[in-house]
């Protein structure tokens, strides 16, 4: 059960369907071949960066001295935010910046966008990084670990795929069909949020169970 439940948190997080207009936005100016390169770059940063904080996560957090169940409760508020920005077909602003993209727009290196903005922090950003931890520290065991690690994997390649054929989904889907889905996804973000922060509570006061 946990590898649906790792896939469904990271994908709903990265939510490439909401993500299609900014994509569309950053790269409407450059060749089919320049995005090929971005969006190999973009797959390879998101990994890199999320297997980085699956592993070494929690030495991040020790060596900040960080506990992880105010890490979790403070995850846990960001996402929630997050999906109520959705709710309402908003960007967060820990996902994307005005001024990172106008910045995406005027580059000529296609690694330089597929890490920053679209690895960090559209796709791998702190409500990722933060359920990746969170859950590597709950399931750290080798299922756990690998639960994760394929859910990582398959949600990045459903991007790559999603963002390949940004254009087409995007005008079968419509406006108003992203929207919808964004504000589905929006409900199921919050409702993780919630139990992280719901989690990160009982820890701090275990007497509430």
């Amino acid at each position: 059960m946990l590898l649906p439940q790792m896939f469904m948190a990271i994908f709903v997080l990265m939510n490439p369907f909401s993500l299609l207009g900014i994509y569309l936005d950053i790269t409407k100016k450059f060749s089919i071949n320049f995005k090929k390169k971005l969006l190999i770059t973009m797959t390879v940063a998101v990994n890199v960066v999320l297997f980085s904080f699956l592993f070494g996560g929690e030495i991040i957090l020790k060596f900040f001295g960080i506990d992880l169940a105010g890490f979790t409760i403070a995850g846990g508020i960001l996402i929630l935010l997050m999906g109520l920005a959705m709710v309402k077909a908003q960007n967060h602003e820990s996902q994307h910046k005005l001024e990172e993209g106008e910045d995406a727009k005027s580059s000529v290196n296609p690694s330089s966008i597929g890490v920053v903005p679209l690895a960090l922090p559209i796709l791998a950003g702190p409500g990722t990084i933060s359920v990746v931890i969170n859950n590597a520290n709950t399931y750290n065991d080798f299922n756990g670990y690998l639960a994760i690690s394929i859910g990582i994997i398959i949600v990045s390649i459903i991007v790559y795929v999603v963002f390949r054929f940004a254009e087409i989904i995007s005008k079968k889907i419509g406006r108003t069909g992203l929207n919808i889905i964004s504000r589905v996804m929006g409900l199921i973000l919050m409702a993780i949020a919630i139990d992280m922060i719901a989690k990160g509570i009982a820890h701090i006061f275990p007497t509430l169970l």
